[in-house]
């Protein structure tokens, strides 16, 4: 905007600048503009047109005041307050005593001003010397009202298309608003003004606006600057920055002049008297700050100012709007930042920052609320921005002094600063919440949701950062999952202060990657550990049952993983434990294969078969005569493959009993586990309960694969019993020499050796172990005995007679395993020894009849391939290579005649279905 007279000592270049300025003036002008709701720490109303100062504007307020009829007192006041020299004061008295008639007359205008310069002139002739400022002070202002009219012409002449020109005496130059207000512009340039310079001025001034209807009335802003400053007097002289017990008396005299300054309703005048609080409550603020030791001078002002303003009204002069502008975006600069200038929270010593206690900013929070309802503006929406807006200067301090201190060697900087971040985060909604949320919400018109935006506003601004370290992909350690923990703090902090405005941290989401991550290496990790084991377990047996040290080491290692897990306390899907036991699985599996792999080859156990003979009387009794029988083995069986079995069904049995007991604290654990991690989700969070499917057959891989590997290696302890302990006996002695003259048999060669393996067994294993070893050395048992019958070589050869001997055999053999019903099933052991007794049934058949089997059996299998029965355990006899084999051994010269005329028996036979199993 164009000022007027900037320097008296200007040139006529500076005049001529300045009306083309004014000429210039486009036709979409306003005197006054729509206000302006940005945010501004100062507090100030439009700029004037000409370049009056502060306490030019007070001596034209006192010119004014001094035509009114108000007491000595009252007028002295003015003077004090308006800081106005007595000698001035006088002048100014004198002057209007003079014209004091006129405007009783005519009313209070700014006519007030020109009179004071004729009276006066009257004591000038020629220069004027220092009185000229005088002069010079009421010509710009009355240069308000000539820019006044100029714009109102022009926004006039824009909508007519036609220049309004002001009528004159034919005998006078024709003047306009523009002419005059040039003129005088150039005038308040001259070095040097005299007496009829003035009388000139005041001339054209008057042939102007004495044409127009009140045109000396105040334009809105010069009218309201005037009567700021003539609210001085409400304040108490002495003591500083508090309104003078008479206050109102002062305001309610001044409601004439209010008037006639263009303030003639209660709203506009309670606007006004707002307005010149807040501008002493801001030099309170920043001149006695919170250090006071009785109460706030800011906060009775303010609430003074609160009371001044009309809040339901909405209608009012564009002049008066802009100065509730002017006081809302103070407002709005007072609130923008709350966190750091309202103490407390605020706990700096920075004195740049204007401070103020929580009460001044509770009427802060009222007088900027109504002073948008008032504008038309939503007062709610301004607060939430208020919010927001501290909020995020609240959360970049955090921040940037996290980032500061995060001086850590070989560790997560970020990780620590967002630890930090969050903490101090959740420490600042805690105090907004204590200290100043109710202030807010206790606001006409508030509610909690106006409050809800901050803690929302912190939340948001943290998410950025902590999704940005989640997708970074840190390593789940002691470090990021105190983070992670921390957060959980945060959210809890933000929702006791925001309420539903609290999106949710949707930390699951975001954490899952993290925990399949941190899975895979411990799953890695624990398969390195199984390897380790593998390739350092010796396998060392020993007197007592304890398992071996890579078994404890394995199951350390488990339990490990396992607390591991659940220590970590974070939100996680089923199907990431469901995972981590599936890999327990394939590490038990590895386990236990090794320990059955550690035990050898099981196919080189049976030995194989002899080559088939059939009978020949002086072959068998030469073999007869010249028997040898082997001695029993002497090793114990810590040395033997009963030691070396036995050690390592106790190493599984005991890893078998601990998967179990974990197996029965995984769910409770995990239960234990999402609670824990319940605490790091939004507490409204709707929380889903995994279906109990995911919870059946947790680490039946582990015991499934634990148990199949106890069976190989009972299996192979078995076989290697009867196969390589007892080789000898069953092999080279039992029935060697016939069974009527044999004192080698299952009760003298046999039973005796199994009863000290299955004792040495017992001692060391539980009950149901110990019937598993003897369920197989049962099973290996009726392999050899039946190897024997059916594939013993040339030396054992069998009568009819020996079939009821054989079969007292089988009797002693059942009773052993049946052990009074200490020991197997009947069921299983009847089922077991039931191919024993079908080969004896075969066996007291005639020779003829055997022969015509074998015909009607090779017949039968050459339409329907032989397999054995369903339980895949017990071996089919009614085949006709048993039938055949049956012959063989057949103590008769008819049936070996027969095989001669049927067969050339001269190779070695498989070891087929009668082999280990």
């Amino acid at each position: 905007m164009v000022n007027v007279g900037v320097s008296d000592g200007m040139g006529t270049a500076v005049a001529t600048v300045e009306a083309k300025k004014a000429d210039e003036t486009t036709a979409v002008f306003t005197l006054d503009k729509a206000p302006s709701c940005a945010s501004s720490g100062e507090l100030k109303l439009p700029d004037l047109y000409s370049a009056l100062s502060v306490t030019d504007l007070r001596e034209l307020a006192f010119e004014i005041v001094c035509s009114v009829q108000m007491d000595e007192e009252q007028l002295e006041t003015a003077r004090i307050a308006l800081d106005i020299d007595q000698e001035l004061a006088d002048k100014i008295q004198k002057h209007s005593e003079k014209f004091a008639p006129a405007i009783k007359e005519e009313g209070i205008s700014a006519r007030i001003h020109l009179r004071a310069m004729i009276s006066a002139i009257e004591h000038f002739n020629g220069p004027l010397g220092e009185g000229e400022q005088f002069f010079k002070k009421r010509c710009r202002a009355a240069c308000e009202l000539l820019w006044a009219r100029h714009c109102s012409e022009q926004n006039a002449s824009a909508s007519k298309k036609t220049a309004a020109k002001h009528d004159s005496d034919d005998d006078t130059p024709n003047l306009t608003t523009q002419n005059v207000l040039s003129e005088i512009n150039r005038m308040l340039t001259l070095p040097e003004v005299d007496a009829t310079w003035v009388e000139s001025a005041i001339e054209m001034i008057e042939s102007v606006i004495e044409s127009e209807k009140n045109g000396f009335g105040y334009p809105g802003i010069f009218g309201m600057k005037l009567y700021v400053e003539l609210l001085s007097a409400v304040f108490d002289q002495v003591e500083d920055y508090t309104l003078a017990y008479d206050a109102t008396t002062i305001i309610d005299s001044f409601q004439p002049v209010a008037c006639a300054l263009g303030l003639t309703d209660e709203t506009s005048r309670g606007v006004m008297l707002a307005f010149a609080v807040v501008r002493q409550a801001i030099a309170a603020m920043k001149d006695v700050g919170i250090d006071y030791d009785e109460g706030s001078p800011a906060l009775a002002l303010l609430s003074k100012a609160r009371d001044s303003l009309h809040r339901t009204e909405t209608k009012m002069s564009p002049a008066v709007a802009s100065a509730v502008s002017s006081i809302l975006s103070w407002g709005r600069f007072m609130l923008h930042d709350f966190m750091h200038t309202v103490a407390p929270p605020a706990t700096h010593d920075d004195r740049d920052i204007l401070m103020i206690d929580p009460e001044v900013f509770d009427v802060i929070v009222d007088i900027t609320y109504d002073t948008a309802q008032m504008l038309g503006l939503d007062g709610v929406a301004i607060l939430k921005d208020a919010c927001q807006k501290s909020a995020c200067a609240e959360y970049d301090r955090v921040r940037t002094a996290a980032m500061e201190d995060a001086n850590v060697q070989g560790g997560d900087a970020t990780c620590t600063s967002l630890r930090t971040i969050a903490q101090t985060t959740a420490h600042s909604a805690d105090q907004f919440s204590a200290h100043l949320e109710r202030y807010i919400v206790t606001s006409p018109g508030m509610s909690s949701n106006v409050t809800g935006c901050f803690a929302a506003q912190l939340g948001d601004r943290f998410k950025k950062d902590l999704y940005a370290w989640l997708e970074s992909g840190p390593q789940l350690n002691v470090q990021s999952l105190e983070t992670i923990w921390t957060v959980g703090d945060l959210q809890n902090a933000l929702v006791a202060t925001g309420g539903d405005a609290v999106e949710p941290m949707a930390l699951d989401e975001r954490t899952s990657v993290l925990v399949f991550t941190w899975l895979n290496v411990k799953i890695d990790d624990l398969n390195t550990i199984v390897d380790r084991c593998i390739s350092t377990e010796r396998w060392k047996v020993n007197k007592d049952s304890a398992p071996v040290p890579s078994a404890v080491d394995f199951l350390r290692a488990v339990n490990e993983t396992l607390d591991g897990f659940f220590s970590l306390k974070i939100p996680a899907h089923v199907s990431a434990l469901r995972a981590l036991t599936e890999g327990i699985d394939a590490a038990v599996r590895k386990y236990s294969r090794s320990a059955v792999q550690s035990l050898g080859s099981a196919e080189e156990i049976v030995p194989p078969i002899p080559t088939m003979t059939r009978y020949k009387k002086a072959i068998v009794d030469d073999l007869h005569n010249n028997f040898k029988s082997e001695e029993p083995p002497r090793f114990s069986f810590e040395e033997g493959c009963v030691g070396a079995s036995t050690l390592r069904l106790t190493s599984l049995k005991f890893l078998m009993d601990k998967m179990y007991l974990l197996e029965q604290e995984i769910i409770p654990k995990w239960k234990s586990m999402q609670r824990s991690a319940s605490l790091l989700t939004h507490p409204n969070a709707e929380h889903v309960v995994p279906s109990a499917d995911w919870f059946e057959g947790m680490m039946a891989g582990a015991r499934q694969a634990l148990r199949q590997s106890m069976s190989q290696i009972a299996n192979h302890m078995a076989y290697s019993v009867i196969y390589r302990d007892l080789s000898g006996a069953i092999l080279h002695n039992i029935y060697a020499q016939g069974v009527h003259r044999s004192s080698h048999n299952i009760s003298t060669e046999i039973l005796p050796y199994l009863d000290g393996v299955l004792g040495y067994v017992a001692v060391r294993l539980d009950s149901q172990t110990r019937n598993a070893v003897g369920s197989f050395l049962l099973q290996a048992t009726v392999s050899g005995w039946m190897r024997v019958l059916l594939n013993g070589g040339p030396s054992r050869v069998f009568v009819a007679n020996d079939v009821e001997l054989l079969e007292e055999e089988i009797e002693i053999l059942r009773d052993f395993f049946i052990a009074g019903g200490n020991g197997l099933d009947v069921a299983e052991v009847t089922a077991r020894i039931t191919p024993m007794s079908a080969i004896l049934s075969m066996m007291s058949l005639s020779t003829d009849d055997l022969c015509q089997n074998y015909t009607d059996l090779s017949q039968k299998e050459m339409h329907t391939p032989v397999s054995n029965a369903d339980d895949t355990d017990i071996i089919n006899i009614h085949t006709a290579d048993v039938v055949l084999r049956v012959l063989c051994h057949r103590a008769e010269h008819s049936a070996s005649k027969w095989i001669k005329a049927h067969f050339s028996i001269r190779k070695t036979e498989s070891a087929g279905m009668f082999g280990f199993m």
